[in-house]
């Protein structure tokens, strides 16, 4: 398995770059930063782009890929989520009037873009990797993403609050290797990040202490800092020790691998 890091941030400033990442080359994770970090050839090799949920800084670059391959693919890419977050994405955003409907264009028998709906705790296969989608808090519908190979299961936590289930579950996989986790907000922000459903390095390393040890290590890539408080961030985040976990700070243009 091939995970591309595009953009990590929780928001976007010159040289931060909002969520998007890329799986072996053809399935893109959140869309916060396609076509600003992908070359065009690149971005005709996706044929799937699957949300965690509908936040501008998770979808916004959907628009702008879709003008870019439109014309250029033999096939429509599919657009994959939970019922809620693609119809935000077809109510508020290809809705015809803040930007075209690509679901419709350039004809209804071949547009750009088709959805495909997934439900909470329901495994689905896509281009030889599984995946099972389970719900975690945040202030809309937001699915967090158990993604595994024949070798390795990878957690993509995506934005959330205090959770309990999706670690319950992550305790019942046998080759989890790494997770992907957000820390938003710095410690002395926790009510703001408790009002929001994000966290702050405190809350992560309690997220982290409710897993069962294991005899290896996971990497634990942490991702969706603000940029405006990187450097208070990745200060508090350099003092966590969590025992069974390797905890770094997750670097856009980086290629992690498992194999």
């Amino acid at each position: 398995m091939e995970i591309r890091i595009l953009g990590c941030y929780g928001n976007q400033l010159p040289g931060y770059k909002t969520t998007g990442f890329v799986i072996n080359k053809a399935i893109a994770l959140d869309a916060g930063s396609l076509t600003s970090s992908l070359d065009l050839d690149e971005q005709l090799m996706l044929d799937a782009v699957l949300l965690t949920h509908s936040h501008i800084d998770h979808i916004k670059d959907l628009g702008f890929l879709g003008d870019n391959i439109i014309g250029r693919k033999g096939n429509p890419v599919s657009i994959i989520g939970e019922r809620r977050t693609l119809k935000a994405v077809a109510d508020h955003y290809f809705n015809n009037s803040l930007w075209p409907d690509f679901t419709q264009i350039p004809t209804k028998e071949n547009p750009v873009y088709v959805y495909r709906e997934i439900e909470n705790k329901k495994e689905f296969e896509l281009f030889g990797l599984t995946f099972l989608p389970v719900q975690v808090p945040h202030p809309v519908f937001t699915f967090s993403y158990f993604i595994r190979d024949h070798k390795s299961t990878l957690l993509h936590v995506s934005d959330t609050g205090e959770t309990e289930e999706v670690w319950a579950l992550a305790d019942k996989e046998p080759n989890l290797k790494a997770i992907f986790l957000e820390t938003s907000f710095p410690n002395e922000m926790k009510g703001l990040a408790q009002a929001s459903k994000h966290l702050t390095p405190e809350m992560m390393a309690e997220e982290l202490k409710k897993m069962k040890k294991r005899d290896y290590k996971i990497d634990v890539y942490i991702y969706h800092m603000k940029p405006i408080y990187e450097d208070k961030l990745k200060e508090e985040i350099a003092r966590i020790e969590v025992e069974g976990f390797e905890i770094k700070v997750m670097k856009q243009g980086d290629v992690i691998r498992y194999v």
